[in-house]
């Protein structure tokens, strides 16, 4: 269902690689600067598994509370 969110005029979809993230925007490789809301890091399948490690909160890691998640 969420495709249809790419057709609203209010999103932009990119997907040039990213070389600098700023506190309210991207800049790609290609030199062009995005303002942001948010940022989804898609991954592929394998949403519980990362190639960084992710930690929040007093140290907490991502990877170990999501393990707690049934899949």
């Amino acid at each position: 269902d969420w495709y249809s969110t790419l057709q609203k005029s209010n999103v932009k979809l990119i997907t040039n690689r990213i070389k600098q993230i700023k506190s309210h925007s991207i800049i790609t490789y290609d030199g062009d600067e995005y303002p942001v809301d948010i940022i989804i890091w898609s991954t592929g399948f394998q949403t519980q598994k990362f190639a960084l490690p992710i930690y929040g909160i007093n140290g907490c890691s991502l990877a170990e509370q999501w393990s707690e998640t049934v899949q």
